[in-house]
């Protein structure tokens, strides 16, 4: 009627941010730019074929391969080198916290270890990355960058890339390829140890921002239809909408 007051969609925005935390939380999404001139290449092969170009790969090569976890509603990351006389580095294991997405721990796996190298000063080397995530490998092939920590991996490759040739590489993930079981097991680790730094480690993905706002709807509504004292029938037909399901983490 006249002179209701209506919530204006900044009110209702603001509202949410007191209420869900972490949207009050810095953002790994930007405004999409387009990146070219990308100096690494990046190849998703045939899974029936990929042991045998491991294989192949000579022995004077870098190899690393890096993997991400998610365990417990707890994310990590792992870098693994395998052993040669070129690269003298510590393997990694990195411990992102509750908030931060497996897709997001292999970006900043990849991003990682392509620091690594840039620090230890390696030239004049044949580099490859192997990952067992095809979203992350499509995320740095495209022109079209979406994402802080995607832009911030393709410059770490780039750099890497000007006195080296850089080859990122899939590999199916639990097909008991050696380098991938050991970045499995540092990833886990990272997953299971204690993040060492306030959350959120990396910034919140939209879609990290989504499954909370969906928690939170579940619990508003939990709540209000327990302190309900009407549905009785109902109550007893439909079951409690009291679980988040178990694919949003």
């Amino acid at each position: 009627g006249r002179g209701r007051k209506f919530k204006s969609h900044v009110d209702m925005n603001n509202e949410g941010k007191i209420k869900i935390p972490i949207l009050n939380m810095p953002k790994d999404s930007c405004t999409p730019f387009l990146q070219f001139g990308r100096k690494f290449s990046v190849k998703i092969g045939q899974r029936n074929e990929i042991q045998t170009e491991i294989d192949e790969l000579d022995d004077g090569i870098i190899q690393c391969y890096t993997d991400g976890s998610h365990i417990d509603r707890k994310t990590g990351a792992g870098i693994f080198f395998k052993p040669n006389q070129i690269l003298e580095v510590e393997n990694q294991t990195i411990s992102l916290g509750r908030l931060a997405t497996v897709y997001q721990a292999e970006v900043i796996a990849i991003s990682n270890a392509a620091d690594i190298m840039n620090k230890a000063g390696i030239t004049n080397q044949t580099i490859v990355i192997l990952s067992d995530s095809q979203a992350a490998l499509k995320a740095l092939a495209k022109p079209l960058v979406k994402q802080m920590l995607v832009g911030n991996c393709i410059n770490n490759l780039n750099i890497l890339s000007q006195n080296n040739l850089v080859k990122l590489m899939w590999v199916p993930g639990h097909s008991d390829i050696d380098g991938n079981e050991e970045a499995d097991i540092l990833a886990k680790t990272g997953a299971h140890s204690l993040c060492e730094i306030p959350e959120p480690a990396v910034p919140v993905s939209y879609r990290r921002c989504r499954l909370e706002v969906r928690y939170w709807i579940v619990k508003e509504h939990c709540k209000v239809w327990n302190q309900s004292d009407t549905c009785l029938h109902t109550k007893g037909i439909l079951r409690n909408a009291d679980k988040i399901p178990a694919k949003a983490y």
